[in-house]
């Protein structure tokens, strides 16, 4: 259940920070956005700056993940 509403708040971080910016996206637009509770988000996450570094890190693993099958793909059909 954690790992689900970590996602949910990642997935919504990573919303608004895109529309917003960091230094204007308060946790709470995360909360609402996610539909989790102000309590779990201090559960996962210590402060606003460990969800940012949590978000940038999932962004690199599935850009990385991404690259990985793309140059995968490109060896075998060469």
């Amino acid at each position: 259940m954690a790992e689900f509403q970590r996602a949910r708040l990642l997935r919504a971080a990573l919303v608004e920070v895109s529309e917003r910016g960091f230094g204007d996206t308060p946790v709470a637009r995360i909360i609402a956005r996610a539909g989790v509770s102000r309590t779990t988000f201090y559960e996962l996450f210590d402060n606003r700056e460990d969800r940012f570094a949590a978000v940038f890190d999932e962004s690199v693993a599935q850009l990385a993940r991404a690259v990985a099958l793309a140059y995968e793909e490109q060896r075998l059909t060469s």
